[in-house]
């Protein structure tokens, strides 16, 4: 068993250090271009990227309005009943919390509306936080199906 490196492996293994290293700096050269704060528009450009924020981030970014017709939808469907149980216990778990009226949701969707919210690191926040939404969106597709495939056996 070989137990120590040739030369040829030390070279080797020296020039992928190196080779990484670059790459390495190379990456961390561009990483604060894409987390600087103050990106120069001018006024007109603002109020529309403003707009845009406003009108896209609530819906399209955390799908707030979807979520709550998605859940009405389920706690409306007569089949409710024959979910599996732990389809049955997580929405009715939602409904013990008052998720029907979630301040949660509520404030999240007031936070996504304020014009001094408008900058990167909030929008990185509400980036982190709209993985939860697209769990519970996730979550609600998949009970959603489950009773349209209970409805279309028992029509």
């Amino acid at each position: 068993m070989k137990t120590a490196a040739s030369n040829t492996e030390t070279g080797s293994f020296d020039q992928v250090e190196k080779k990484l290293v670059q790459i390495m700096d190379a990456i961390n050269s561009i990483r604060p271009i894409f987390f600087k704060n103050e990106l120069k528009f001018s006024k007109k450009a603002k109020e529309e990227k403003l707009f845009l924020y406003k009108k896209l981030f609530p819906e399209r970014v955390l799908g707030i309005n979807k979520i709550q017709s998605d859940y009405n939808k389920i706690l409306d469907d007569t089949n409710l009943s024959k979910l599996e149980k732990v389809d049955l216990d997580f929405i009715l778990d939602l409904e013990k919390i008052g998720f029907k009226k979630s301040q949660y949701v509520n404030e999240m969707n007031v936070l996504a509306q304020k014009e001094e919210n408008l900058n990167d690191a909030f929008f990185n926040f509400f980036i982190g936080e709209s993985i939860y939404f697209n769990f519970l969106s996730s979550e609600l597709r998949n009970i959603q199906y489950k009773l349209d495939g209970i409805r279309r056996l028992n029509p």
